[in-house]
């Protein structure tokens, strides 16, 4: 992932499901993946103008209301630092 130039490794994700989706007119097949950061790195990817992200060999920016649910999600965190 890049966050405004920042390379940020968020190391392994993990698959949660895997499966087909049969909601549309064709079969498509569906994976979920979750990986876990801390705080800081997601205030950083909340904070960035431009978001670049890589799963495998496929890369995608982010659209500017990505980022935008990002930000209002990470207003919404009462988050108490150690």
């Amino acid at each position: 992932m890049v966050a405004d130039g920042e390379r940020l490794k968020l190391g392994r994700m993990a698959l949660v499901t895997q499966g087909q989706d049969t909601n549309k007119l064709i079969d498509v097949m569906k994976e979920v993946l979750e990986v876990s950061l801390s705080y800081q790195t997601f205030t950083k990817i909340a904070a960035a103008e431009e978001v670049e992200m890589m799963v495998g060999k496929t890369s995608f920016a982010l659209q500017e209301k990505n980022i935008a649910a990002l930000r209002d999600l990470n207003n919404r965190v009462k988050f108490r630092g150690r």
